[in-house]
């Protein structure tokens, strides 16, 4: 996960290197700072809208150190919606208090918020609904189940139900649901009653195969579509390539097996390739995840792969994009297309199963 922090006094600068230590197991943090540049912390010459307009294309979450003024204002011509939106937080530059001002739930802002927050002392403010009432918000659950959001209107329709103390209903596709019969459970305070797939009734949320039969016919009917992300992008590229070059090969290649950008969890490459500019830049833009093995880790993943002698003695192994999507699923995945190569970038898509986990309180 990417993350950039930007300061605004030297105060704040010193709580931006405090975050980064906090945070640096589990994020790529970058620090910033308005005033000067410091050691580690990078100056910003340009202005405040132009980096935040910058780090939205480049960063997943972004954390303000100063006033929620100077943030709202920075963010306010880079909003696009719930699902698009980098987290953001304002930490004042005390630490006091740590409040997600953007996307909150499906960007994770709110679990930033909490987490930086514990590790300060500090107080968290969190003022979406669900979660200062303790309910269950159905966004936080897809994130969690590697779900992607059919029709994002649906959230409050679904959110309002809970808000307003009544159960929902959800229905699984079959082998996805650890359950055989209909069955109930609570999170968060809410009651959750799931149905046999494909429901006979209109139900508050489905959640399928966005390729499934039923949905294709228009049999089910739901307020709220979830479908899992469930295909791994397996690339390798020669240095330099360009990002529209890697884009056109990978969205072609898609089209051809009915897959949408949507679907895709991962994308996979070798540790060589981690700061690869046109890779980031998909990564970034299309949101998706990018992680990247050693040559020995790729070792470990034994098939019949088409290698390239060149490529072994260059990084040590000879099939990357194939290799690294099976390491990802831990070789559990069902290969859809094997390594395909155009203008010096290589593709190979694997399949994960997929499973939800619904945890009773």
């Amino acid at each position: 996960m990417r993350l950039s922090i930007i300061s605004f006094t030297s105060r704040g600068a010193k709580l931006s290197e405090k975050i980064k230590d906090i945070l640096q197991d589990n994020y790529e943090v970058k620090c910033f700072s308005k005033k000067k540049s410091y050691k580690d912390i990078q100056f910003v010459g340009d202005s405040i809208y132009s980096w935040t307009k910058r780090q939205f294309s480049e960063r997943n979450q972004i954390i303000f150190i100063g006033a929620c003024g100077i943030a709202v204002r920075a963010i306010s011509g880079c909003v696009k919606n719930k699902l698009a939106d980098s987290a953001v937080v304002v930490i004042d530059e005390k630490g006091q208090y740590a409040i997600p001002i953007l996307s909150g739930h499906y960007g994770g802002a709110n679990e930033l918020a909490i987490f930086v927050a514990a590790k300060l002392d500090a107080i968290p403010v969190i003022t979406t609904a669900t979660d200062i009432s303790d309910l269950f918000a159905v966004d936080v659950f897809a994130k969690k189940n590697g779900l992607f959001i059919g029709n994002k209107y649906g959230i409050a329709e679904v959110s309002s139900k809970v808000l307003d103390g009544q159960p929902i209903t959800m229905s699984i596709e079959d082998d996805h649901d650890m359950y055989l019969e209909e069955h109930s459970v609570s999170i968060r305070n809410t009651i959750i009653n799931i149905k046999k797939f494909p429901p006979k009734e209109k139900v508050d949320v489905v959640i399928a195969d966005k390729n499934n039969k039923q949905l294709k016919t228009n049999t089910i009917n739901a307020a709220l579509y979830l479908y899992p992300k469930k295909y791994v992008l397996g690339i390798g590229c020669k240095k330099n390539t360009s990002f529209a070059k890697i884009e056109e090969f990978i969205l072609e290649k898609l089209d051809e097996l009915s897959i949408d950008i949507e679907e895709c969890v991962a994308i996979t490459s070798i540790i060589n390739k981690k700061n690869e500019k046109g890779l980031v830049e998909f990564s970034n833009k299309h949101q998706i995840p990018f992680y990247t093995y050693t040559a020995d880790e790729l070792k470990k993943i034994k098939g019949d792969f088409e290698e390239s002698e060149f490529v072994k003695k260059t990084v040590g192994v000879g099939n990357v994009c194939e290799t690294s999507a099976l390491f990802y699923s831990k070789n559990q995945g069902k290969v859809v297309m094997h390594k395909m190569a155009r203008d010096g970038v290589t593709l190979a898509i694997i399949e994960e199963n997929w499973r939800i986990s619904i945890d009773e309180e």
